[in-house]
C-alpha cells in the first residue's frame, strides 16, 4: 500500500498541471483539493487521559513518542508507543538554567541520535536534551543563548538543520533565514498573500514541519488552505505553493483578526514526512478541530483523504510500517494517544 501511495504521488506530480498557482487578472485564484482516494479511518485508543495542556508538538523516535507540551511543572513527555505507557518527563518550567518558559513552537528532534532542540522564544534560547538519556533517567540540559537578541523577542522559531545550520522566521520582518555560525547564509522572505498585513497575520498562525531527514520543509495556513514546501538543501528553495482555499477574516488592526462567517478553517497541523506530507484538514467553517488526515506529494498534490470521527490535534507518522501517531481529543475533552494504519 506505501509503495501505491508513493507511485501515485509520483504519477500526480509528473501529469500535474500548474492549477494551484493560477492567476486571473491580477488576482490569484483557489482551488479546493481534489483527492484522487478518499477513504474513511477509525483510531485504536492507545491510552488514557495524559492530562497535557497545550501540547505544542509530538515526534516519534524509535518506539517513543515523545511530546511538548505542560503537565504541572514538566513540559518534555515520553511516552511507549505501542502501549501508551509514559516512560520519562523533563525540561521544567521556570526561569531559571535548563528551565523554558513557552512551549508554543515546538521541537525538533534528530533521528538519529536522539538529541532534542527546544526554543524558547521568550528567553531567546534554546536547549538540548537526548531522548535516551531521559528514558534511562539522566535528565541533562545543555542551554545556549545564542539566539537572544539583547533581551527583545525576534525569533518566532528556530530549527537545527543536520549540517549545523538553523533555520529560524524573524518576528515582523523576514519570513525564512538560514542561520550557520552565526552569520546568515540565505533567506526566503516572500509570503504567498500580497497584503503584507493579512500575510503576516496568517502567518503568525501557521503549522510548519521538517521531514526527519532535514532536507524539506512544509508550511500550511490555519485559515483558509495554502500549502508551501521548500527544499532546504543549500539554502531555502521553495518547491511548490498550492492556493486551495483563501483566507477570509476581519482585520483589526496589524496585529488583531477575527473569523467571519465565511472563514474556512484549513490546516489544523501539518507532519512532513520523507516521503510524504500528512496534514489534518477542516475544509469548512465549523469550529471545532479537523476530523480529516489529508495527504500530499512534496509538490503540493493531492494524494489522500481520509475522513475519521475523532478530533485531531497533532499527528506524528512511521512511513516504514504506515502508523499515523495522534493526539487527539475525546468526549472528555481530554487529550489521548491513538494510532491509525494508513497504508
Amino acid at each position: 500500500m506505501r509503495k501505491t501511495l508513493l507511485l501515485r504521488a509520483l504519477a500526480i506530480g509528473i501529469l500535474s498541471v500548474s492549477m494551484f498557482s493560477c492567476t486571473r487578472g491580477g488576482k490569484q485564484e483557489y482551488y479546493m483539493p481534489e483527492f484522487p482516494e478518499q477513504t474513511m479511518g477509525s483510531f485504536t485508543i492507545i491510552s488514557d487521559d495524559l492530562m497535557l495542556y497545550a501540547a505544542s508538538d509530538m515526534k516519534m523516535y524509535g518506539e517513543y513518542l515523545v511530546i511538548l507540551a505542560q503537565h504541572n511543572d514538566r513540559f518534555l513527555h515520553i511516552y511507549d508507543r505501542r502501549t501508551g505507557d509514559r516512560i520519562a518527563r523533563g525540561l521544567h518550567h521556570g526561569r531559571g538554567p535548563g528551565e523554558i518558559m513557552q512551549v508554543f513552537f515546538g521541537f525538533s528532534l534528530d533521528s538519529r541520535n536522539g538529541d532534542l532542540f527546544v526554543f524558547d522564544p521568550n528567553a531567546g534560547k534554546d536547549v538540548l536534551l537526548n531522548v535516551d538519556s531521559m528514558v534511562r533517567g539522566k535528565h541533562y540540559v545543555v542551554e545556549s543563548d545564542r539566539f537572544d537578541n539583547n533581551g527583545v523577542i525576534a525569533y518566532h522559531i528556530v530549527y537545527p538543520l543536520p549540517d549545523e545550520s538553523f533555520i529560524t522566521r524573524l518576528l515582523r520582518h523576514e519570513r525564512y533565514r538560514m542561520i550557520r555560525d552565526g552569520e546568515e547564509i540565505a533567506s526566503y522572505p516572500t509570503f504567498p498573500i500580497e497584503d503584507r498585513v493579512l500575510a503576516r497575520l496568517m502567518y503568525n498562525h501557521d503549522v510548519v514541519s521538517l521531514s526527519p531527514d532535514g532536507k524539506r520543509m512544509a508550511v500550511g495556513t490555519g485559515f483558509g488552505a495554502i500549502l508551501e514546501t521548500f527544499d532546504l538543501r543549500d539554502g531555502i528553495r521553495n518547491i511548490s505553493t498550492s492556493y486551495f482555499i483563501e483566507p477570509k477574516v476581519d482585520i483589526k488592526s496589524d496585529d488583531i483578526f477575527w473569523p467571519t462567517e465565511e472563514t474556512i478553517n484549513g490546516f489544523g497541523t501539518i507532519y512532513a514526512g520523507n516521503d510524504l506530507v500528512y496534514t489534518t484538514f477542516g475544509g469548512t467553517s465549523e469550529p471545532g478541530f479537523p476530523k480529516k488526515i489529508a495527504i500530499f506529494d512534496w509538490y503540493g498534490n493531492p494524494v489522500r483523504l481520509i475522513t475519521t470521527d475523532s478530533n485531531i490535534f497533532r499527528i506524528c507518522v512511521d512511513e516504514a510500517d504506515g502508523t499515523l501517531y495522534a493526539l487527539i481529543i475525546d468526549e472528555h475533552e481530554e487529550l489521548i494517544l491513538a494510532r491509525m494504519d494508513i497504508y
